[in-house]
This record gives structure tokens, sequence and C-alpha cells, in this order.
């Protein structure tokens, strides 16, 4: 791989046994990590600011093509109470000559971020250009669903739902809630969406409880 003409990219996939890859040494997210080492040769992993045991993400197999650090892998480890912090997360490095006799996951529980089981992570190599249009392409989706999302809420007008909602609303129905329902139930797979346009206005799901904010988010 040239580094200045090539990028990786990594994507989860689901698997009964991340241990059964086809590197050397597996590369995962969730689940317990599989060291190098020999865990009992280092100690637990804690947050350097709260001192509790910081949950394993994922680890990454980035082998060299030296002796020292023929087998190399990277570790992701992050803390649940210090997400805000960025010593809240901790990436770990350990290399070696030579792989260990028998591959096994960690004993330590507390390292589990949640019951599911591990993702697989398989790898692209991809040219910088075409990482770039991909890049430009998902630009423009989102700017695409963005311009979506804001006609939605200029020209509530153009749904007859919406206008059905309206009229049949009285005075102690929350005008609000029930565009809010419309919107969830025409666009179910809608989640979380910014939108960084000046003149937004919030899409309140109430009547009542609505804050007003001091000034205009500087993100």
């Amino acid at each position: 791989m040239n580094p200045e003409q090539e990028v990786v990219l990594g994507y989860l996939d689901e698997t009964e046994n991340v241990l059964e890859c086809d590197d050397d040494f597996p590369s995962f997210a969730a689940g317990l990590p599989v060291f190098l080492h020999d865990e009992s040769s280092f100690n637990e992993i804690k947050c350097t600011v709260c001192k509790n045991t910081m949950k394993f993400l994922l680890q990454i197999y980035a082998p060299l093509s030296f002796p020292h650090a023929f087998h190399r892998a990277l570790y992701v480890f992050m803390c649940l109470t210090c997400t805000r912090n960025p010593q809240g997360i901790r990436v770990f490095r350990m290399q070696s000559k030579q792989l260990p006799q028998q591959l096994k996951p960690s004993k330590n529980q507390d390292y589990l971020i949640s019951k599911q089981p591990p993702f697989a992570i398989s790898t692209e190599t991809i040219s910088i250009k075409e990482n770039n249009e991909k890049l430009k392409q998902i630009q423009l989706s989102d700017d695409e669903d963005n311009q979506q999302i804001q006609q939605i809420q200029y020209n509530k007008e153009e749904f007859d739902e919406l206008q059905d909602f309206e009229k049949e609303a009285k005075d102690n129905v929350d005008k609000s809630f029930l565009i809010y329902q419309h919107f969830v139930m025409e666009y179910y797979n809608h989640i979380l969406r910014y939108c960084f346009h000046p003149k937004t206005t919030p899409m309140w799901f109430s009547d009542k409880k609505q804050v007003t904010p001091n000034e205009t988010c500087k993100i």
C-alpha cells in the first residue's frame, strides 16, 4: 500500500467467530479484546480521569515489515463516564515478532461495552481519488436530505394529512405534536438531523415547554 496514493476503508461484518479470520490476527469491534501479549504482563486498562475500567471498542491488525513489529495491533478503549473528555478515549499499540500460541479473548468481563456479539472488520484498499469521490457522493446525499427536511418544515401546508390534522385540532389538542406525529409516521427511519441553515426553526414535538435559546449555536 502507498499511503500517499491509497487509503484503507474498514467495514463491520457480522460473523459467528471473529477469531476465524483471513489475517494472521483478528480485527473486530465490540466483544472482548484479543491481546498480542500475555494479559498478566500489564495492568488493567483504566481511565486516567475517573480511574474506572475502560470499555473495549475495537482492535485493528496493522502489521509492519520490521522484525520487531512484524505482528502489530492497535486497541481502542473508551470510558463511558468521561465521553466528553478527550482523555476518555485511549489507543494502545502492541507489537511482537511472533503471534501468541493460542488466540483467546481477555477474561476481563469489565471490558465489555455491550452484550451483543462482536463484529469482524473487513478492509478495502482504494485510491485517494476514489475515496474523495465517495465522500463527495455522501456529501451530496446529505445535502439533498437536508433540503427535503427543510422543505417539510417550511411547506407543511402541502401535506393534505397535515391540513386534516390542523382542521380537526381543537383548543385542547397539541398541534405541534400532531405535526411531529405525522412527520415520524411519514419518515419512520428519520433518527436525528442537524441543520445548519441560519433560518431553520425547530420542529417541536409539543406546544408546551419549548426552549428559547439565548444565542445561535456556534458549531
